[in-house]
């Protein structure tokens, strides 16, 4: 038995204006957030306005891009463990999620981490860990992209890794 009122579902009309005012909000924020860090070089200024945009109820999408200036301003910052700790939270909630460019932000978070990793056997098994994930397809990703990012683990590993697998050998013949 239903023993309560149903909770009234919103107007999809006042859901779309919410929608609305929380990405004019986003975009309004992030505007002056770029202006903190880029033009005036602030960027641990900058991180509450990011921050601010990122708690908006906006497609993950822009949340995404929020945390990634979060975690770029972070390290900017010289707060490596906090930049780190950004960018693992932006490979877990947000991995398949694309930036601007068409690159994957768990694939982008990854470099990150292992660059900012001070252990050696760690940064080795972030790098590990993306070279698995690309040659099985992890990410959607072009032939361009892949060779792109196969290169650039290759040129920071110190151990070479096998790319020989069925998703890496459907590029090479479609090549």
């Amino acid at each position: 038995p239903i023993l309560d009122d149903p909770i009234p579902l919103p107007d999809p009309a006042v859901e779309k204006r919410s929608a609305k005012a929380a990405n004019a909000q986003f975009a309004e924020l992030l505007v002056q957030a770029e202006a903190m860090e880029l033009r005036q070089n602030r960027p641990a200024a900058a991180v509450p306005l990011y921050r601010k945009s990122l708690a908006l109820p906006v497609p993950q999408s822009l949340k995404a891009v929020a945390l990634a200036r979060i975690a770029r301003c972070l390290r900017k910052s010289g707060d490596a463990e906090a930049a780190g700790k950004a960018y693992r939270q932006l490979s877990q909630d947000y991995d398949q999620v694309y930036d601007p460019f068409g690159r994957p932000y768990g694939l982008i978070a990854g470099f990150e981490l292992a660059e900012l990793t001070p252990d050696p056997q760690e940064s080795e098994r972030f790098l590990q860990d993306l070279h698995r994930g690309l040659i099985r397809g992890r990410w959607e990703i072009s032939g361009q992209q892949l060779d792109y990012f196969l290169e650039k683990i290759q040129n920071r590993a110190k151990a070479e890794w096998s790319a020989d697998t069925d998703f890496v050998s459907h590029f090479a013949m479609a090549r």
